[in-house]
Formats: C-alpha cells, sequence, structure tokens
C-alpha cells in the first residue's frame, strides 16, 4: 500500500470536515456558501411545515397526496444528511476536541440543538415500520418549524457573540494583558462590538480590567487580562512507581506539584497515593477542592473511554477490570477524564515537546512497560478497543510467549538481558542485583557488558520504531520513559538500523519533557476542560447582552 496516497487521504477527509463544520456550524457573514446552504434549509424547513399544515386538510391531502409524499422524502433526506454531517464533524467543536470520533459524535447527539434535528427526521422512519398512518406523527413534524430558529438572524448574531467572547477570552489566555485596542485588531472586531464583549465577559468574572503601574509610560490606558484562577484543576498520573498530582490555573500555569512513591500496589494502597497526592498537591497550591472543576487522570493500560473502566491495567494489575472513573468521582466528587498514559503523554509532546506543530508523530515510551501514543491528522488515536499504541503485543520472536521477554524492551528485561550476557563480560564492574540506572551509566562509562546490554536494547527498540512507522507513516517518533529519555547516547545506532529497515524512515527524537511528561498531558486536558466549563457557565448572559 502506498503510504503517502493514504496520508493524502487523510488530509483531503480533514480538510473536507473542516469545510463541512464551516458551513454548518460557524456560517461565516462573508462565506458565499454558508449562506446558500443556511438560506436553502430556511427554505426546506418552511416548505415542509407549510406541506404538513395543508396535508392536515382532507380535501387536499387525498388530491395531493403524491405531492405530499415527495416534499416529505425530499425534506427528510437532506436534513438526514445534514444531521449526519453535524454528527461527522463534532470532533472539531471546542468542547469536544480531546474526544474520540465516537464520543464527540454522542456529546453532539444528545445536545438540545441536536435533539431537535432528530425529531424534525425520526417521524419519517417510525412511519415506515409502524403500522399507524404517518398523519399520526404530524405533530412531530411540525417541530421542524423550530430548526428556521437555528439559522435565523437572531440565533446567528447570538452565536456569533458566543464565539467573539471565545476568541476574545482565549487570545487574553494565549498574549496575557492587552488594550481594548490591540483585542479589537487581532480579532477583527470594532472596538464598540469589542468593548461589549470585554464588559461582559467582566461582569461574568472571567476577565478582569485594571490601570498598570506609572512605571510603563506605554500602558497608560487600562488593560484587560483573563483571570486565571477562577477555577484549578488537577492532573493526576499514575505510575508504578510513583503516584503524582498537580493543580493547575486556567492560564496553564502549573501551581503545585506532589509525588508519593508507590510501595504498594494493591487497589487500597493505590487509592490512598491517589488521595494523598491530590491533598498535598491541593495543600502546596493554597486552594481546596471547592475551587477545583475539572481533574484528569493518566494511567497504565487500556481504557474504556465510555465508562473509565481499566481493561487491561498493564503495570499496575490491581487496576485491572476497576473503574478508575468512579474511583475518582467517589473521592473527589468531580467525574474525571481518565486517559491511558501514554495517550496523556502524547498529548504534551503535542503541544509543548517535539510533536508541536506535527499531524503525524508518534510517542514510544520505554521504561518499567513498553507503550505508544499515536497522533494521526493531527488528532490523537485511541484505536477502536482504546488499545491503539499498545505495542507490547507485536508479536516478534516468539508468538505464543505472552510477555514477548526475547524481544519487547523495558525496564523488566534490561536486567534479565545483562545476567545473560554477563558470562561473557567477566571483567565487568557491574554487579547484581543489575538496576536499569547502573547498566546504563556504565554504557556511558565504557564498560564493555553495559555496552552490550545497550546495543541489544538499541535493536529491539529500532525494531518497534521501524513495525510503528512502517503502517502509520509517521514524520516523527519521540522517545521516553525511563530508558527512551536515556537513549541519546545510543541513538545513532537505533536510527542507522531503522533506515536500513524502512524506505522512508521517520525522524527520531528524545523527549524533552523529563518526569512530568504525563502530568503534563493530564494537566493540559484538564485544563482546557476547566476553561470550557468556566466559560459555559457564564457565556449565556454575556452572549445575550452583545446579541441585544
Amino acid at each position: 500500500m502506498n503510504t503517502h496516497k493514504v496520508s493524502s487521504v487523510g488530509r483531503g477527509v480533514h480538510h473536507a470536515r473542516m469545510r463541512v463544520y464551516t458551513v454548518l456550524e460557524q456560517a461565516l457573514p462573508d462565506d458565499q456558501v454558508s449562506r446558500f446552504v443556511h438560506a436553502a434549509l430556511i427554505l426546506l424547513a418552511l416548505g415542509s411545515v407549510s406541506s404538513v399544515v395543508f396535508e392536515s386538510i382532507p380535501s387536499l391531502r387525498s388530491r395531493y397526496e403524491l405531492i405530499f409524499f415527495a416534499i416529505e422524502l425530499v425534506t427528510v433526506s437532506v436534513f438526514t444528511i445534514e444531521y449526519a454531517l453535524r454528527l461527522w464533524v463534532a470532533p472539531l467543536h471546542p468542547p469536544f476536541r480531546r474526544l474520540n470520533f465516537f464520543r464527540a459524535a454522542f456529546k453532539q447527539a444528545i445536545s438540545l440543538p441536536a435533539l431537535i434535528d432528530l425529531l424534525t427526521i425520526l417521524p419519517f422512519y417510525l412511519a415506515l415500520v409502524s403500522p399507524a398512518d404517518l398523519r399520526v406523527f404530524i405533530v412531530f413534524r411540525i417541530i421542524r418549524f423550530l430548526k428556521i430558529a437555528r439559522y435565523s438572524p437572531g440565533i446567528r448574531s447570538l452565536y456569533e457573540a458566543i464565539i467573539n467572547e471565545r476568541r476574545a477570552l482565549e487570545l487574553l489566555r494565549n498574549k496575557g494583558a492587552l488594550h481594548a485596542a490591540e483585542i479589537a485588531r487581532l480579532i477583527g472586531l470594532s472596538r464598540p462590538t469589542t468593548a461589549d464583549i470585554l464588559r461582559g465577559l467582566v461582569e461574568n468574572g472571567l476577565v478582569q480590567e485594571y490601570l498598570p503601574g506609572e512605571e510603563d509610560s506605554k500602558r497608560a490606558k487600562s488593560v484587560f487580562e483573563a483571570i486565571a484562577d477562577v477555577k484549578v484543576s488537577v492532573g493526576i498520573d499514575i505510575g508504578s512507581r510513583f503516584i503524582r498530582a498537580a493543580v493547575g490555573d486556567l492560564d496553564g500555569k502549573i501551581r503545585s506539584n506532589v509525588s508519593i512513591p508507590v510501595k504498594a500496589k494493591s487497589l487500597k494502597a493505590i487509592t490512598s497515593y491517589i488521595n494523598e497526592a491530590v491533598s498535598s498537591a491541593l495543600n502546596d497550591s493554597g486552594y481546596k477542592l471547592k475551587d477545583v472543576n475539572s481533574i484528569c487522570v493518566g494511567t497504565p493500560g487500556v481504557i474504556q473511554q465510555s465508562s473509565g473502566v481499566v481493561s487491561i491495567a498493564g503495570t499496575i494489575a490491581a487496576l485491572d477490570g476497576v473503574n478508575l472513573s468512579e474511583l475518582i468521582k467517589s473521592n473527589f466528587g468531580i467525574k474525571p477524564t481518565v486517559e491511558n498514559d501514554i495517550n496523556v503523554l502524547t498529548v504534551a509532546e503535542q503541544s509543548a515537546g517535539h510533536g508541536k506543530g506535527l499531524s503525524n508523530f508518534c510517542v514510544l515510551s520505554v521504561g518499567s512497560g513498553l507503550g505508544g501514543g499515536l497522533v494521526l491528522n493531527g488528532q490523537l488515536h485511541r484505536g477502536h478497543h482504546g488499545a491503539a499504541g499498545e505495542v507490547f503485543y507485536v508479536p516478534f520472536g516468539d508468538p505464543h510467549d505472552k510477555h514477548r521477554s526475547d524481544t519487547n524492551p523495558s525496564g523488566d528485561r534490561i536486567a534479565e538481558i545483562t545476567r545473560n550476557l554477563a558470562k561473557k563480560y567477566r571483567k565487568s564492574s557491574l554487579q547484581e542485583p543489575y538496576s536499569t540506572v547502573d547498566i546504563l551509566d556504565a554504557a556511558k562509562a565504557g564498560d564493555a557488558l553495559g555496552k552490550a546490554v545497550v546495543s541489544q536494547e538499541a535493536e529491539r527498540i529500532a525494531l518497534y520504531i521501524a513495525a510503528v512507522s512502517a503502517i502509520t507513516d509517521v514524520e516523527l517518533v519521540v522517545l521516553s520513559g525511563g530508558i527512551g529519555r536515556q537513549a541519546e547516547f545510543f541513538l545513532a545506532p537505533i536510527k542507522k538500523l531503522v533506515s536500513e529497515i524502512l524506505p522512508f524512515p521517520p525522524k527520531i527524537a528524545v523527549s524533552k519533557l523529563g518526569d512530568n511528561g504525563i502530568l503534563i498531558g493530564t494537566l493540559q486536558i484538564a485544563t482546557e476542560e476547566a476553561r470550557e466549563k468556566v466559560f459555559q457557565s457564564a457565556m449565556v448572559p454575556a452572549a445575550l447582552e452583545q446579541a441585544k
């Protein structure tokens, strides 16, 4: 298969989705296609409602039955396509951008506008399977009149006000304090409109206005600044050696960071460590649990996104089958986002690491375990079961070896490799018990045994990079984890072997995020959710004021 053609097709699909989203959901005033589509939908809704009214008159119904049916058929067909397209573009909505397609589509489907859309087409399909006459569903079909409101100038004005508020708020969060004139210029709005938006945001406690100090002559006028501590978010990293928690504000600034060593791995112990980490992080930050409105948890294993259940727990067996979402909610009163730890790390690399600005890349974490995260066409790829990136299960060597002991590069195996090779290198400074840190340090110092072990580890890492790249054709592979982050000194043989295997080898880089990469990712996800919750709680009053 030509992977470049596949990649090109993927980009084409992404652009098509963006265009559909722009036409249906944004409907920019200067977009002629959007205006035409919305006008056509309004006319179709009016025609359909009129048809329903006329069909209720017996004499007209009997005389024009076929015409009424044709109108109904066209209406349902168009509205069904529209409904399906709105679900298709659901992942592009700001609140749903971190969700996979199915979760985003579900969130969209249960929104009030989508439920109205569904009710406009459902009677037709019910009539096909119901013995009742189609006239039974006339009352429900009349709901189509509500679709007109979606495209009315007043509703559009309200929607545009909300969008402009969001743009202004995000601008302030990204740029810091700005004058009203600067905000107007950067978001392309008039000064009076911008002033109305800022007034609404200030009144709703999202933005503050103040006069800078006299020492700053360039800022003689008042400036506006997003309030960072309206609410805070909590990120939790559940690891096999440490459980970490951090508190962040709405600007994404980490206010505290706590690490608790894992001494026991029972469910009771893990729960206790989580509670201790979160409590300590909140105490250190000066915030209380009541100030938190979002939590994100990164944990090893395969996660059922819909429920938060850990299907396969990986390195922490006690979490296998545990509904981690409910566990966290019962302790802190907030339903968290639960995500695979390497997926979370991939999010961090995408926003603040080597993956920034890239549409297709992979993170390969080599540490106490082995895992991967994929970004394809700019979106985190989880797969059908949420198990995308579980490279541990790639069947190198003996396919019946569930532990992949011969080929799996990880801290769990590096001591075993060292033990097997030690007989050949009796002059080595390495002594049992072999630790990963000691082995890597020995290799760096030129120890023959250490170098031999690292050479095998490099080969195994290269094989996994080649396997993932051959299927996905990613531009970059980022190495992370306790071993992966140490790969800088043996990166050359990895690159050499990958280039020998693949016709189009990816770039390979070592993560610079350190031990807190997963925690950074969880906080980013939690912060985005916190921002959205805070904005949604205040945007309706402000938008209504702006739409007047």
